[in-house]
């Protein structure tokens, strides 16, 4: 491993263990709060495709925003992990079909749910910075799958304050985040 990937591991291990801390009960009232900021914080319109991650791991709880999203018309969508070395497929999800195991702990739609590019994607992460980079869990999946998108979509990190971190070690392939999102609000990027 290299240098940079010492330092994202320690970084990564690090900020998992300070999330693993949160109790229930405050993670889901963080949930909630972080819910009520990105209504309030990301410019949604009738054109607006949203892919948001089903949580595992300890993951922010997006289930309550997915479903506020489908109550009120927007067009969701959940990533497919297609295989190693591959980028994601997004699927769309209505609320209501059956979703099946993923790769990893995860839920998504089954192969019979329309493939769809999202413009905006929620990003889960292990940490992230006041520079808008975010450390993930070191697969590389969000990373091939942005760079294989013809248009870059808005890109929101969504987690816990206890993720933010004083600097990750950017590289090459690393995207920046337009936003954040916690239960403390929202930060914004260069936007």
């Amino acid at each position: 491993m290299t240098e940079q990937g010492d330092k994202k591991s320690a970084l990564r291990t690090a900020a998992l263990s300070r999330r693993k801390g949160l109790r229930d009960e405050i993670a889901r009232q963080h949930a909630d709060l972080a819910r009520q900021h990105f209504f309030l914080n990301v410019p949604l319109n009738d054109q607006s495709i949203v892919a948001v991650y089903w949580p595992i791991r300890g993951e922010m709880d997006t289930r309550a925003l997915l479903g506020q999203l489908i109550d009120q018309g927007t067009v969701t969508c959940l990533p497919e992990v297609v295989g190693d070395n591959q980028p994601l497929k997004f699927r769309q999800w209505d609320g209501m079909s059956p979703l099946d195991a993923g790769d990893f702990g995860t839920m998504q739609p089954g192969p019979h749910a329309p493939e769809v590019t999202p413009n905006v994607i929620l990003l889960p992460l292990a940490a992230f910075d006041a520079a808008g980079y975010r450390l993930g869990y070191g697969k590389g999946f969000y990373d091939r799958t942005l760079a294989e998108m013809q248009s870059r979509p808005l890109l929101i990190g969504y987690g816990f304050s206890t993720q933010q971190v004083d600097a990750i070690p950017a590289e090459a392939h690393d995207v920046r985040m337009d936003m954040m999102i916690s239960e403390l609000g929202m930060l914004k990027f260069g936007l």
